[in-house]
């Protein structure tokens, strides 16, 4: 099977099934509502989250560890709103995962201002449980 790749991006509400189209887009931007998803893919199949952050650079998207039995993560992307007449518009943060293995986990992320250990309020979050079959 030709592996596939599925683009989870950030606009509230919107959703297409992961299993109806290649690639998929869902849109998550700082909205303050929690999320959560569902989707089942196979291995070798990729998926790339779009989170949209703030202005304020004190805020960031925090993810729970991963199962790297599972997956395999690469580095996540910061891409800054393109509008230079805005003094700090915000952007995108893209996390890409390639799926290893078969079996289910959870990727969680939260969007607080501070350290890891001692932050502020969680402002989002987004859980996605992903089941990869073989």
């Amino acid at each position: 099977m030709k592996p596939r790749m599925l683009v989870l991006a950030g606009m509230a509400g919107m959703l297409l099934a992961a299993a109806s189209c290649s690639p998929c887009y869902l849109m998550w931007p700082v909205d303050g509502r929690s999320d959560s998803r569902d989707m089942r893919i196979h291995i070798g199949d990729r998926i790339v989250v779009h989170l949209g952050y703030g202005p304020n650079p004190s805020y960031a998207w925090h993810l729970d560890p991963i199962d790297t039995t599972l997956f395999e993560a690469a580095d996540p992307v910061l891409i800054p709103n393109a509008d230079v007449s805005v003094a700090d518009p915000g952007g995108v943060e893209v996390w890409a995962f390639e799926a290893k293995a078969a079996g289910s986990t959870t990727l969680h992320w939260e969007y607080y201002q501070g350290g890891v250990v001692d932050h502020g309020p969680t402002m989002d979050s987004l859980t996605i449980t992903v089941e990869v079959l073989s």
